[in-house]
């Protein structure tokens, strides 16, 4: 149980929602990944950031393509 004086930190990843996710950064989006909070599927579907995961790289123009297609979609 939690006494008083006592601190209790919860943190979430991906800013629990908040924002667009096509302006987070790709870098980020990365990270979570290599932290295991989604998959680089979730990343492209998501966010559209396409990930190399062996060389743990952004596709930085085929994250630039797919997030102006998605764009488009909405």
């Amino acid at each position: 149980t939690i006494q008083p004086d006592d601190v209790m930190t919860y943190r979430s990843p991906n800013g629990g929602g908040y924002g667009d996710p096509l302006k987070r950064p790709s870098a980020k989006v990365l990270g979570d990944v290599l932290d295991g909070f989604y998959g680089a599927e979730h990343a492209r579907d998501v966010y559209g950031v396409l990930l190399d995961l062996e060389a743990e790289t952004v596709d930085g123009p085929g994250t630039e393509a797919r997030r102006a297609d998605m764009a488009l979609a909405v």
